[in-house]
């Protein structure tokens, strides 16, 4: 019996979500990613009568794999669906492939194979862009219509019509009551402190204060590929697992686990913060093993740290049945004023999360890690900032890698010393220009010593000791750099600092509460499935 397979995969999607760089068709775009791969191919195979005849091992992220006993419903798609998706998502661009084998794994592994080939095709842009087509400013994009005296592109148009991102916050929130804003920027604050709520504002994001920061997070899970090949040895063979069930199942495992990790997450620290039932957050991608989404700066800590000890277990949980282990993820925080350029700001996210996993990767176990940045300018170097910091921190405490844990308790400390203007002093370093800081904390610590002898000499004659010490705060630091820096001898434990700063400047303080109730929460959970 010959088995015939089919694959088609949109390329450079997070191109085409951030082509105009506006947040509404950045949403909107995702939106339609979504139903690309659900009502919009129901209704193709319900159109050309192929519900019954074809079966899918995946339906998400912009990929379809669909498999036949006949050659007739693969070509149906190979010359149909292309049509389709160029008129439900113009300007995406994508590759497809079709395959044949006597077992439904040999028919995928050729449609991968010729899949491979298909990509090193150009395609061109249909239809072609005559001198006298005028452009889209925002995307150089041929227009095609006009919006609010702004030309835009077929594409742009598309994606504003879903721009409301209703199926993606529902797979955070399922509470209707809650508004999910659209508009970053903090110029309706003053109205968030009226004891009314208006309808009108429920766009605006809640800061609490002019000036603050937001975050930009990106999460990827790791070692999805090793996760693959594992199944790939299990299943399809003779004797063993169904093929194109496994991979479903699979691929279900994993869309089902990041849904219920984000919905914890934002169950735990989001909405517990949310101003009058306006959400301090903005989805912007959720598919596979992939979260994107914009959150206030001061919760950031919380949520990541909150969504990767609950998708370690949700995937523990659901994969298992596959006989595959748990999988974890590395993120990305990206902490940027509200004007910033929000495709910038994503760009140094994935940059971040790239960089968190390569942290991890050097540990055999690949634990879960974040990594993050601040940025206040447009002229960003991404490694400079990493390698001004520790780099990623582990969630996990038993690894080679310094724990958010250990930094969150010297932040803590420090925000208890407040009260101390010599330490006071110190959280004042975070304004500080970043070829500034070291000179500026090396003053910091040569006054307060001074300063210290003399309250030293002073406790002595009043048998009063003072509790908040230089030798406090450095025994602190030096705990964060123990795991990256056995030897370290640098009194300043100056990455360290760099990366306390950080998030003192961005009021990320108060996340220690935030991060132990996740991990609580997580460990009860991990209890409950075991």
């Amino acid at each position: 019996m010959t088995h015939y397979a089919y694959i088609f995969e949109a390329n450079g999607i997070q191109q085409y979500i951030l082509a105009s760089g506006k947040l509404k068709e950045c949403v909107g775009a995702s939106e339609r990613l979504v139903d690309l791969t659900g009502k919009v191919l129901d209704s193709f195979c319900q159109q050309f009568q192929l519900s019954k005849v074809v079966t899918f091992s995946r339906c998400a992220g912009g990929a379809i794999y669909a498999f036949a006993l006949d050659q007739s419903p693969i070509d149906t798609f190979v010359s149909a669906w292309p049509m389709v998706v160029r008129q439900f998502m113009p300007g995406l661009a994508f590759s497809q492939s079709a395959g044949c084998g006597a077992l439904e794994k040999q028919a995928f592994a050729n449609a991968r194979a010729a899949l491979l080939s298909d990509r090193n095709h150009a395609v061109a842009a249909v239809p072609g862009i005559s001198p006298a087509v005028a452009l889209a400013p925002r995307t150089a994009r041929p227009a095609s219509s006009k919006e609010k005296d702004e030309l835009t592109d077929a594409a742009s148009r598309s994606k504003a019509k879903y721009s409301d991102g209703k199926m993606l916050i529902e797979r955070f929130c399922k509470d209707r009551d809650y508004h999910w804003p659209i508009d970053l920027h903090p110029g309706g604050s003053a109205r968030l402190g009226q004891n009314q709520f208006h309808e009108e504002n429920c766009n605006e994001f809640p800061f609490q204060h002019p000036g603050q920061y937001l975050a930009v997070i990106h999460i990827d899970g790791n070692s999805l590929g090793q996760r693959l090949r594992g199944l790939d040895d299990v299943a399809g063979s003779p004797g063993k697992a169904n093929y194109v069930e496994c991979f479903k199942n699979f691929s279900s495992a994993i869309e089902d686990s990041t849904s219920a990790a984000a919905t914890a997450a934002t169950t735990e620290v989001l909405l517990p913060n949310s101003d009058r039932y306006i959400v301090p957050a903005r989805p912007i991608v959720l598919g596979g093993d992939d979260l994107t989404v914009i959150v206030r700066a001061d919760l950031a800590l919380g949520f990541v740290a909150a969504f990767l000890k609950h998708f370690e277990c949700e995937t523990a949980a659901r994969l298992e049945p596959l006989g595959l282990d748990g999988m974890t993820a590395c993120a990305g925080i990206a902490y940027v004023k509200a004007t910033y350029p929000f495709h910038l700001a994503h760009e140094i996210a994935e940059s971040l999360c790239r960089k968190a996993k390569s942290y991890s990767k050097q540990i055999r176990s690949v634990p879960s890690s974040i990594c993050f940045s601040r940025t206040t300018n447009s002229l960003v170097d991404v490694g400079a900032f990493v390698h001004s910091s520790l780099g990623a921190y582990a969630l996990d405490e038993e690894t080679t890698l310094p724990a958010i844990g250990a930094l969150l308790d010297l932040i803590e400390w420090v925000s208890q010393a407040n009260a101390s203007s010599r330490f006071r002093a110190l959280l004042g370093l975070a304004a500080s220009e970043q070829h500034n800081l070291r000179s500026d904390y090396e003053r910091w610590r040569y006054l307060t010593l001074q300063r210290e002898d003399r309250d030293d000499r002073d406790s002595r004659r009043s048998g009063i000791a003072c509790s908040a010490t230089l030798a406090n705060f450095d025994n602190l630091l030096k705990k964060v750099n123990l795991a990256s820096q056995p030897a370290a001898s640098e009194p300043t434990n100056f990455a360290a600092l760099s990366d306390l700063l950080t998030l003192v400047a961005v009021k990320n303080v108060t996340a220690t509460r935030r991060i132990n109730a996740a991990q609580t929460t997580a460990a009860k959970m991990e209890t409950r499935h075991a």
